[in-house]
């Protein structure tokens, strides 16, 4: 994939995610992609499970910022950040992370591998006495 393409790409990814463009989002994968949001979590297999991911954030975060730096075309590595608002306590929180992706001759995503660190960590989030 070349730059401009895996940039264009980042930014349709990151207005999605902003906008809770469900559509949107699901569209810039391949039918059969491989998502992991985690490489502790089980991987989320073709559009379906990616919709339904896509649908679940909408329920938890609001006001989300997302900020991409790509580190390589090819093979495919971007920087990301984001900061939301987490929905069901009201707190801040803000996400700094690589992706590893993948991609078809059409563009399409075929796999995403994230590693993430949020703040306030969601571990410590449930055990904070605030």
């Amino acid at each position: 994939m070349l730059e401009h393409q895996l940039n264009s790409w980042l930014q349709a990814y990151g207005r999605a995610w902003e906008t809770n463009d469900t559509d949107g989002f699901v569209a810039l994968f391949s039918d059969d992609a491989v998502y992991e949001e985690s490489p502790f979590a089980e991987p989320m297999v073709g559009t379906a499970a990616i919709r339904a991911y896509a649908e679940q954030m909408e329920q938890y975060q609001g006001e989300v910022a997302f900020t991409f730096e790509i580190l390589s075309a090819a093979p495919a590595i971007a920087l990301f950040g984001a900061s939301y608002n987490n929905l069901a306590d009201g707190i801040p929180t803000q996400l700094d992370g690589v992706f590893l992706l993948g991609f078809d001759d059409a563009g399409l995503c075929t796999s995403l591998r994230e590693w993430w660190h949020a703040d306030p960590a969601p571990a410590f989030r449930a055990a904070s006495p605030v």
